[in-house]
């Protein structure tokens, strides 16, 4: 009598266990737009490297639980010994992306896409909010920060910078500033998969000029970045090219003028 209870007792945990994994697994996100929160396209990062002279170096990896991102793992910038950074992933009852670490945040908005991001750090916390009007992108962003003086935790000052945003064909094509100061970006890409749309970094979140990296906000490969200044003179221009298998990068160089070249390696699940 004691073993049959013993192996009902086994069968029932086996089975919630099973059915935990199982609904984990069975996650069919709709992929077609980020800013509902999803991130799982048909072919998942398992790592991105650098390519230096001594070899490559892994900049960062991933965990996942069938088509769910569970964590990013990158060298700490702050140890010279060898630590690693874990960045945890956390989704809402909807299966949208909630929170990472619990110092990053997302938000969402009645019809269910993507309002404000709010990234806590040590002295600043950033947020970003997200305005649309009626479609399913955002026609506008609003960039703000409160930053916090560690001399006085009293003393703090904000500042905040407002882009209106335009798209073509789910790519992020022009960010123009709400007023006559701040950099303007036009941005152009290829017609391949771009492995990175909707992959929330916290180290890319945290980043100043945050619209010097649009793969997060876009379908395709970006091919280059153009940014200009108030008076129209050119501010930075970059350039990307790839190396494919099956239209995903494999390989990807960024060209910074003439004299600077970045070459980083994509591998996948």
């Amino acid at each position: 009598m004691i073993m049959k209870k013993h192996s009902f007792l086994f069968l029932a945990v086996a089975l919630l266990l099973l059915a935990g994994c199982e609904r984990e697994d069975r996650i069919v996100p709709d992929c077609t737009n980020l800013f509902f929160g999803l991130y799982s396209p048909s072919a998942q990062i398992r790592e991105v490297g650098m390519v230096e002279a001594g070899g490559t170096t892994p900049l960062f990896t991933t965990q996942w639980l069938g088509r769910r991102l569970l964590n990013v793992s990158y060298p700490n910038p702050q140890s010279d010994f060898g630590e690693t950074v874990v960045n945890q992933y956390h989704y809402d009852s909807h299966n949208r992306l909630a929170d990472i670490d619990s110092n990053i945040f997302f938000t969402y908005n009645v019809e269910g896409l993507l309002s404000s991001v709010r990234i806590v750090l040590t002295d600043r916390t950033r947020t970003l909010t997200f305005q649309y009007d009626g479609g399913l992108q955002p026609v506008k962003v609003v960039d703000s920060t409160l930053y916090r003086l560690t001399t006085d935790i009293n003393e703090w000052y904000s500042s905040s910078k407002a882009y209106l945003l335009e798209w073509r064909k789910g790519n992020l094509v022009k960010a123009t500033p709400s007023g006559r100061d701040g950099v303007s970006y036009d941005f152009y890409y290829d017609d391949n998969h771009n492995p990175f749309c909707g992959f929330a970094l916290s180290f890319v979140l945290s980043q100043e000029r945050l619209l010097s990296y649009p793969s997060f906000f876009s379908m395709n490969n970006v091919t280059a970045i153009a940014s200009y200044n108030p008076d129209g003179s050119r501010h930075e221009y970059v350039s990307y090219d790839y190396e494919y298998y099956n239209t995903w990068p494999q390989v990807a160089n960024r060209h910074v003028g003439d004299d600077s070249t970045q070459t980083f390696t994509i591998k996948y699940r």
